[in-house]
């Protein structure tokens, strides 16, 4: 239960947190390239989707003893 509410939380923020906000560096290097913006932009989003995938994950590795302890009690 904890760990749905995590994932629901970090899902929830990496929504409001303006993942396609760039720093004028990146404006300046990017989108001079010969690569299409829209390929620039999903490259982007895939790589934050990936960190925050890999938070909920090691937060579920992390959580897991305690929470099968709790399901399964001897």
């Amino acid at each position: 239960m904890i760990l749905v509410g995590v994932a629901i939380m970090v899902l929830y923020n990496s929504f409001n947190s303006g993942l396609l906000i760039f720093s004028p560096a990146q404006v300046d290097f990017l989108f001079p390239l010969p690569v299409p913006r829209r390929t620039v932009l999903l490259i982007k989003l895939i790589k934050d989707y990936l960190k925050y995938a890999a938070y909920i994950v090691g937060i579920g590795v992390m959580l897991a003893p305690a929470v099968l302890t709790l399901l399964n009690p001897r």
